[in-house]
Formats: structure tokens, sequence, C-alpha cells
């Protein structure tokens, strides 16, 4: 488990600045938001599907 956090550690690092960046880039006035895929509807759904049984489970 401890080889697993380490990895983790190194990912987020990484992962950190490029992700603020990104955010920054998407708070401009210039930026108009869509779909990163087409398959996103499908994710969407299948995430509100699963939340639905996750909740009724309950």
């Amino acid at each position: 488990a401890e080889s697993y956090y380490e990895r983790f550690d190194v990912a987020i690092d990484e992962d950190i600045p490029m992700l603020e960046r990104q955010h920054r880039g998407m708070a401009t006035p210039a930026v108009r938001q869509g779909r990163f895929s087409h398959l996103e509807p499908n994710v969407a759904r299948f995430a509100g599907w699963y939340a639905d049984r996750l909740l009724s489970v309950g």
C-alpha cells in the first residue's frame, strides 16, 4: 500500500499545476465551454444511473 500512496503523491504533484493552469484558462472570457468528447452524455448517464443505485441501497 505504501508504494501506491507514493505513486499517488507523485501523480498529484504532477497534475495539480496543470489543472490550475487549465482552470485559469477556462475562466477567461474568450472560452466557450463544450464537450471534451462525444461520449460525455453516455458517461453522465452512467454516473447518474450508478448514483441512483447507490442511493437506493441506502
